[in-house]
């Protein structure tokens, strides 16, 4: 009797542990694929403008599928580069757009010492689509919204 009961608990043990092990490789599986993918939408490389953007300057953020942006300003009139950089993270969450910037201690360690702000800086914005190339980005605060226009997507040649 005892050696049924210990082989039956030694089974349920071993199900039980299978069935934990399941949860959590389906767990661990949707957090990653729901990282690692973006709202295809906003894939591609943009024409950022404002009320405060100069005329003579061209805004171009690239929005990867990654969830990082690269930002290009470019004199509008000769095409050439003035800036070219990473420009930190982006997701978006239903009908918000988040950009998330580093603190200068993640991307530079030298300044670690210098600043403690140990948190990304989020900046939320309401999104608003005119089309399938052109969305408007609303600030909650004073700032100005800017008009976001596709230049490219990645299906382009």
């Amino acid at each position: 009797m005892l050696k049924s009961l210990k082989a039956v608990s030694q089974r349920s043990w071993t199900v039980l542990g299978l069935i934990v092990y399941l949860i959590a490789a389906v767990a661990v599986g949707w957090w990653w694929f729901g990282q690692s993918t973006a709202d295809t939408r906003f894939v591609g490389t943009w024409n950022i403008r404002s009320e405060v953007t100069p005329p003579e300057i061209a805004v171009e953020l690239d929005l990867r599928a990654d969830g990082t942006m690269h930002m290009r300003v470019r004199n509008r009139e000769t095409g050439a580069v003035l800036s070219d950089h990473p420009f930190g993270r982006w997701r978006v969450a239903g009908d918000r757009f988040h950009e998330i910037h580093a603190t200068p201690a993640d991307t530079d360690p030298t300044l670690r010492r210098f600043f403690t702000r140990k948190k990304a800086r989020v900046l939320e914005y309401t999104v608003t689509w005119d089309g399938p190339n052109r969305f408007r980005l609303d600030p909650p605060a004073l700032v100005p919204p800017t008009t976001w226009t596709r230049i490219e997507s990645p299906s382009s040649p």
